[in-house]
């Protein structure tokens, strides 16, 4: 967590985009006027006037082959549809929901029609079925593309972060692209992280392995034992962000 924490403190001195304050998800913060903010509705604003601050100036195209300049304020578009642009990535149990219930009110954000939390997670990236020559199943799921009115789709499926396959599928998906994309993680202290992920499996059916021992005492006794497994690896921060560090530029993540 602290390697995560320090990676992405150099990731903001290194962007032109304003560093993020250090907050913890679901707290209250005090604005500049001295007001009582909800923390995850703080950084979604600020995600978003960062991604639209993204959108204003020009970068080069980075792809091999490519010379060209391309205009950020343009929305970005792949066979005629509005693609995601801003990726929330993670971390689960991050207080990830809150940040896009906020970031959703904000207009010009393009939500999926479909998709996990009322358009909220998408999980095409992450599938078991992934396939590249499936990319209708993403791009389907936005509107037409549109020059009139600058529009940001976004997916904010938090498994991503942890997922060692996303970082090249997205890489590869976009292609000469890639670099038009911004992404926000959310992190929270890795035990409380933990400890929340295995309540909401344990406490919840969703067709996968019930977690192990009766109590989360007993869990984390077995975590200590040396047997690691999901919820301890989701709270691994620091291997989870190399990986994408290593496919997209620092000074695209927040």
């Amino acid at each position: 967590a602290e390697h995560a924490a320090a990676s992405v403190q150099a990731a903001s001195r290194e962007s032109a985009l304003q560093p993020v304050p250090a907050l913890v998800p679901g707290s209250s913060i005090l604005d500049s006027a001295g007001r009582t903010t909800n923390a995850s509705s703080e950084v979604a604003e600020h995600a978003a006037a960062s991604v639209q601050a993204a959108s204003s100036v020009t970068a080069p195209h980075s792809g091999p082959g490519s010379s060209q300049t391309a205009s950020r304020k343009e929305n970005l578009c792949m066979d005629g549809r509005l693609a995601p642009q801003f990726y929330l990535i993670g971390a689960q149990k991050a207080s990830t929901t809150s940040f896009a219930a906020s970031l959703g009110q904000i207009p010009g954000i393009v939500k999926p029609t479909r998709g996990l939390g009322g358009g909220k997670e998408i999980h095409f990236f992450d599938r078991r079925t992934y396939s590249e020559a499936r990319r209708s199943d993403l791009l389907g799921l936005f509107p037409p593309c549109s020059s009139h009115t600058r529009l940001v789709a976004w997916d904010c499926t938090p498994d991503y972060l942890r997922d060692a396959q996303t970082p090249q599928r997205v890489l590869r998906f976009y292609g000469n692209l890639a670099h038009r994309l911004q992404f926000a993680i959310l992190l929270r202290s890795p035990i409380a992280r933990m400890q929340s992920a295995w309540y909401m499996f344990k406490n919840n059916s969703f067709g996968t392995k019930e977690p192990y021992g009766s109590t989360f005492s007993i869990y984390v006794n077995h975590i200590l034992n040396g047997f690691g497994d999901g919820f301890f690896e989701g709270s691994r921060y620091g291997p989870q962000v190399e990986r994408w560090f290593k496919q997209f530029d620092s000074s695209q993540f927040f």
